[in-house]
């Protein structure tokens, strides 16, 4: 059994921990705000006529190093490094899965999915 000396030292050192923890929830907090806010302008207000820009070297000097962005089109071949993979369902397992009253049997009903399949599968290749 605890002795109240023992439960004592355990509440102390528990009321510890938990200041611990809050002084350094604290700081990352202050840390995350001071990273994360925005900037402050310390720029004066943007000239706005031709001698304005003249007389103001750091405009040009910013101007100049500004790219312009291209705009780009991901595919998702170009994503990855070793292309895309992909898989389809079985035909066996379609055939078992839908219900029609063209086909009376199963074989035949696996076989005209699977032509479907490879129609659709080489269309798909073939598109690139």
């Amino acid at each position: 059994m605890n002795t109240p000396a023992q439960s004592g030292n355990y509440r102390k050192a528990f009321f510890l921990a938990l200041i611990i923890n809050l002084v350094l929830l604290g700081a990352l907090g202050l840390a995350w705000w001071r990273y994360h806010r925005p900037p402050s302008d310390k720029t004066e207000a943007q000239p706005t006529s031709a001698g304005d820009v003249a007389a103001e070297p750091n405009a040009i000097a910013q101007a100049q190093h500004e790219t312009q962005l291209v705009p780009i089109q991901l595919t998702s071949q170009r994503m990855q490094s070793i292309g895309v993979k992909f898989g389809t369902v079985s035909p066996e397992l379609v055939a078992y899965a839908v219900q029609d009253e063209h086909y009376k049997d199963l074989p035949s009903r696996i076989m005209a999915i699977s032509d479907a399949f490879n129609k659709e599968l080489h269309d798909l290749a073939d598109a690139g």
